[in-house]
Order: structure tokens, then C-alpha cells, then sequence
């Protein structure tokens, strides 16, 4: 083989390398068991209240749901500037379910917007002993690489228990 060859080889592997090890950091972040969250900031105590994440479904505390597919390979996504690892799931069959004081992930009772993705990522924990979780819906057609997009409707904190 030419050197140009192994060149075109070895970035292939590289490439291929890095597709593999941006996927697994997604999907580990999204459970194969349930979780339970429990929600721990206000829009989310006032909105969601208590989630179930497994699978491909998120359940929120009055038992609305949405199902996800992914999550998508690529985990660049920034949460306020700063890169985290996040899934950026797509939602199945994009809606904005009624929730908790009959509010909505995007929308409101007037006027409700698909929820077209939602991305999971665990923030630092602020003490020792915490297990945070944060997820934000968003309503755009591209998945989005960050919660400073426009299609971004809310951010939603919670303590996994």
C-alpha cells in the first residue's frame, strides 16, 4: 500500500474510533433501567414534577409521556458555554403533552408547540452525595447542540433518587 493509502486508512480508523466513542458517552447517559428523578428547581416542580426516564420514554408525575428515539451519535452540546456530555434524543411522534397545572413542555394551553427533542446531561453536583440530572425540551426540526438554541422552550433540573 502507498503512503497516501495508509494515510486514507488510518483516518478512516481514526474517525470511525471517535464516532464509536462520542456514541457511547450519549448512550450511557441515557438508563436502561428506570430512573425516578425528582424534580429540584421550579420549573420543573411546577411543570413536570417527578419523571421516570427508561427505555425510550420519559413519564412525568401525572403520568403523561413522550417516547424518544436515540440517542443521536454526536454529544457535542453546551449547557451555558460549557461543553457537557448530553443524549439529544428525538421525540417520537413530536407533541406537547399536557402536564402538571395544566402546563406544557413548549407550549401553553392556547398555543402548544411539538416538542421535537429533548437532551439529558448530568450537571456537576454542587455537594457530595448529589446525583443530578437536567433535561431541555426543544421544538426545532435539527437537534439541537446546545440550550443557548432558539428552539429551546425550558430546562428542567432533578435529583436522580
Amino acid at each position: 500500500m502507498r503512503p497516501a493509502g495508509w494515510a486514507l486508512l488510518a483516518a478512516t480508523v481514526l474517525a470511525s474510533a471517535a464516532q464509536a466513542s462520542a456514541a457511547a458517552p450519549a448512550a450511557a447517559l441515557w438508563p436502561d433501567a428506570t430512573e425516578h428523578w425528582v424534580a429540584s428547581s421550579t420549573t420543573a416542580l411546577s411543570i413536570t414534577g417527578p419523571v421516570q426516564v427508561s427505555g425510550r420514554r420519559l413519564v412525568f408525575g401525572n403520568g403523561a409521556g413522550l417516547a424518544l428515539e436515540g440517542p443521536a451519535p454526536s454529544v457535542s452540546f453546551a449547557d451555558q458555554g460549557e461543553r457537557v456530555q448530553a443524549a439529544v434524543l428525538r421525540v417520537s411522534g413530536p407533541a406537547d403533552p399536557v402536564l402538571l397545572n395544566k402546563n406544557r413542555l413548549c407550549g401553553s394551553a392556547a398555543k402548544p408547540r411539538a416538542v421535537t427533542y429533548i437532551a439529558l446531561w448530568r450537571p456537576e453536583p454542587l455537594s457530595a452525595g448529589e446525583s443530578p440530572r437536567a433535561m431541555a425540551a426543544f421544538s426545532g426540526e435539527r437537534a439541537p447542540a446546545s440550550t443557548a438554541d432558539p428552539s429551546l422552550c425550558g430546562i428542567y433540573y432533578y435529583e436522580r433518587r
